[in-house]
């Protein structure tokens, strides 16, 4: 189960991180750590303040940014 979890967080980590700077700032304004900028060191997320119900929002607005970049992208010719 750890294993799942960990898997879990990383892909959720490499979504967040692919975001275009100009979507990135609009979910920015939100009070989900997930979804802010990590001024931390190494550019890591806050672990110690993300709880549980942060990452269903998270994961909803890195697959909306993804798609909307699948979208852009399948639109090129």
């Amino acid at each position: 189960m750890k294993k799942i979890s960990f898997m879990a967080g990383c892909s959720l980590l490499l979504m967040v991180s692919c975001v275009s700077n100009s979507n990135y700032e609009s979910s920015a304004k939100s009070d989900n750590p997930l979804l802010q900028t990590f001024n931390t060191p190494f550019g890591v997320p806050p672990f110690d303040k993300i709880k549980p119900g942060d990452f269903p929002s998270a994961f909803e607005e890195a697959m909306k940014q993804e798609n909307m970049e699948i979208d852009s992208i399948t639109k090129c010719t």
